[in-house]
């Protein structure tokens, strides 16, 4: 992480995924998640994805909202849950979008708390809706930066499970429907 031309520190394997969505390269990662209950992983590849940054100021208060639009596809499924099946999907989905904010708020916690390095442009953002009070605490920034509230929400849309299906080398009778 560098922070004005000098490097203030490094993110990990975890915290640089994280990363990774706000640079808009979503397409190079993947995202793996274990249901309630069961063992196996179920991995998706997003293939579509996109980051909304919509700054807000209320009062004193600065709020960045991030908006995660998420399409992928399911690379590999090691439960025995049917992915057909749309009970399963439901919580997928719910998995899928809790995992990836998780992945996000981390990072944006890093980024805010231990490095004061604003590199994902929330600077930027406020300043293009709000010019006349970034122009009042723009010499502040690096203060202020820690103090914006980070909102997240993640919609994932999950597209042809059908390519994963059932476990193939499993019987039929041993296939859970959800």
């Amino acid at each position: 992480m560098f922070k004005k031309d000098q490097m203030v520190g490094t993110l990990d394997k975890r915290e640089t995924r994280g990363l990774v969505w706000f640079k808009d390269e979503v397409k190079r990662s993947t995202l793996s998640i274990q249901l309630e209950g069961e063992e196996g992983d179920i991995t998706m590849t997003p293939t579509l994805g996109n980051i909304k940054f919509k700054p807000k100021i209320k009062g004193n208060q600065w709020i960045m909202n991030l908006d995660l639009a998420i399409q992928g596809d399911i690379v590999q499924n090691e439960t025995h849950l049917n992915l057909m099946n749309e009970e399963v999907l439901e919580k997928m989905k719910g998995k899928f979008e809790k995992a990836l904010q998780e992945r996000v708020a981390v990072t944006v916690e890093k980024l805010q708390q231990d490095y004061k390095a604003d590199v994902i442009g929330f600077g930027r953002r406020f300043h293009q809706k709000y010019p006349k009070q970034w122009k009042k605490l723009k010499a502040d920034w690096d203060e202020k930066f820690p103090e914006v509230e980070v909102k997240i929400h993640v919609d994932t849309k999950i597209r042809r499970p059908g390519y994963i299906g059932p476990p193939a080398a499993l019987p039929r009778d041993e296939v859970k429907q959800s």
